[in-house]
């Protein structure tokens, strides 16, 4: 049997003989670390090659304890590949990882990737565990391209599979994990272009099973769910920090489709968001499909952006689900005035459009906090937030909801609901074409449901509407007009006196009457806002009109107004809190 090399050889040759000496002697005082590595070079040059196949050197790597690295080089072409590793023991032939970009026998140094084409209709690259072993077997694959295949790689059972630096393209599917695996696609990979019915990027199934996705999956294709991720029946999705889902299309989910079960967790971390974009769906849920029951799914500073369905053209929930968006307070983020949006999302039905930037129906929940949701809109009528169906709820928090195209800031219908709490609203409207301009969007309408509104600020808008029993209640506002609206402690056609409006920015300047005119005794907030500040701030030099809480998504502290953040020194305060 050759000797493998070990993993760590600092030559790529081994004809100094010398220098190898010297290692030798190293060794002898400086044993080999406990979890050293044997390496095995595929090749097509004997005597610098290990062996000349991939089945030769997985078996070399089987007849030892040691963890294994198989290295592919370019000297050979790999085509027809189909390996699936069933019940390898770690504990008897250790793991392994398989690895490309190497130009020949001799060379350490990846370059590129290495590509392996499959047999058209199995799984490429593998590995199952059917119960017979108990210790979990880990595979690496890393560097490879892998094309030409019913499913570029997958692991199944008491499997971890991660993905390094791969390119995943040309396949029916990208990835599949199920039955208590765990696969992690991982920074630098990409998994593109492949076409089929279900989870074109990644799919995922039964409980137990993980999926972590911290690279890119786009331009995926399927005729039914998931575009770019499709989980079910328990599985569970970890999006990290990086991760891009993004231009896949679908039937329904076209970038993110969770049914039966399945839930997703995690978010963006420091600068580096979670971006769900420019994904889109024939049916519903451009952005993402949650479908229920399930437990909730929670997501942290997540861009969710110019995706497209008929209905529900940034999200779409239904069923006993909740879906959860809000930003994380411990990160910071890239653009910290948006750090979680639901934005330029657009429905595709010819007359009217349900949900641009989110529907939620048949029982499900959305809460959406300390958010944005902007720039939606349809290419018939319209609402860019819309409730229906018994239990339907969306509950809103430190939101602000700017230059959508839409015919009501909220609609909801069917006994469903809607909360709003610290909102701020401003430059929303619709194209009337009975008389061919654009109009302000409703204040909010509500047919056999209700809305209700707190501690917000409404600007631009028309009245409030209600039919069949609806009811639109709300306390401590600032809107336009009251008509259709039973409202406490409400200020009406005062200009709340935004930062700059016109340009999406509704912080408050230092001398809004917003700033510190309520109280929390009807609603209290559920964060702080969306720069991470406290709320219910008290300015010393300001009189509290109700209580010590601004009015609207923007909590101001009148010692950082307003410079600073825009550098528009012409707003800054003199007050001294």
């Amino acid at each position: 049997m050759r000797t493998p090399r070990r993993s760590d050889e600092r030559t790529g040759s081994r004809r100094e003989g010398t220098r190898g000496l010297r290692l030798l002697a190293l060794a002898l005082l400086f044993p080999l670390p406990a979890h050293a590595v044997d390496i095995y070079y595929v090749g097509a040059s004997a005597p610098d090659c290990e062996a000349t196949t991939i089945a030769g050197a997985l078996a070399l790597a089987e007849a030892t304890a040691a963890n294994d690295e198989i290295r592919l080089t370019r000297s050979l072409v790999y085509s027809g590949v189909e390996v699936t590793l069933v019940d390898r023991d770690p504990a008897v032939s250790g793991h392994l990882t398989i690895r490309g970009g190497y130009d020949d026998c001799l060379d350490t140094t990846v370059s590129g990737r290495t590509t392996l084409t499959g047999d058209g209709s199995s799984t490429l690259l593998g590995a199952v565990e059917t119960g017979a072993v108990t210790q979990r077997f880990e595979l690496t694959l890393r560097d490879l391209e892998l094309t030409g295949s019913g499913g570029g790689a997958g692991a199944w059972g008491n499997v971890r599979l991660l993905l390094e630096g791969a390119l995943i393209q040309g396949n029916s599917r990208g990835v599949t994990t199920a039955l208590g695996a765990e696969v992690e696609i991982g920074a630098g990979t990409i998994l593109r272009g492949n076409v089929g019915t279900l989870g074109g990027g990644a799919y995922c199934s039964k409980p137990g099973t993980r999926l972590i996705v911290a690279g890119e999956i786009r331009e995926n294709e399927v005729s039914g769910y998931g575009g770019g991720v499709l989980a079910t029946e328990g599985c569970v999705v970890e999006l990290r920090a990086g991760a891009a889902i993004e231009h896949n299309f679908a039937e329904q989910g076209g970038g993110l489709a969770l049914a039966d079960g399945a839930w997703a967790e995690g978010g963006g971390a420091g600068v580096a968001p979670v971006r769900i974009a420019h994904n889109s769906a024939s049916l519903v849920g451009g952005g993402i499909l949650l479908g229920g029951p399930a437990p909730r799914s929670l997501l942290g500073n997540v861009q969710i952006e110019s995706n497209s369905a008929e209905f529900g053209g940034g999200v779409y929930v239904e069923g006993a689900v909740r879906l959860q968006l809000e930003r994380f307070n411990f990160e910071p983020c890239a653009n910290p005035s948006r750090c979680v949006t639901l934005s330029h999302n657009r429905t595709t039905a010819a007359n009217v459009g349900f949900g641009s930037a989110a529907l939620v129906s048949g029982g499900g929940e959305l809460l959406f906090a300390q958010g944005f949701i902007e720039g939606n809109e349809g290419d018939g009528v319209d609402d860019a937030v819309l409730v229906a169906g018994v239990g339907s709820t969306i509950l809103l928090d430190g939101v602000q909801i700017w230059d959508n195209e839409t015919d009501a800031l909220f609609f909801a219908l069917d006994a469903s609901q809607i909360v709003a709490g610290f909102v701020s609203a401003a430059g929303n409207n619709y194209f009337d074409e009975d008389s061919g301009t654009l109009r302000d969007s409703a204040g909010a309408r509500a047919s056999q449901s209700s809305i209700e509104l707190y501690t917000s600020i409404l600007t631009d808008h028309g009245p409030f509407e209600t039919e069949y029993g609806g009811t639109i209640v709300g306390d401590c506002l600032m809107v336009d007009t009251e008509e259709g609206i039973v409202t406490e402690a409400t200020m009406v056609g005062v200009d709340p006196r935004f930062r700059n409006a016109a340009a999406g920015d509704l912080h408050l300047r230092p001398d809004s009457p917003a700033i510190d005119s309520c109280d929390t005794k009807v609603y209290a907030p559920l964060d702080i806002d969306f720069d991470l500040d406290a709320r219910g701030y008290d300015t010393a030099t300001r009189p509290n009109l109700i209580g010590p809480f601004d009015r609207g998504a923007d909590e101001s502290p009148l010692l950082f107004a307003d410079g600073f953040e825009s550098g528009n020194t012409s707003a800054w305060s003199s007050a001294v809190p």
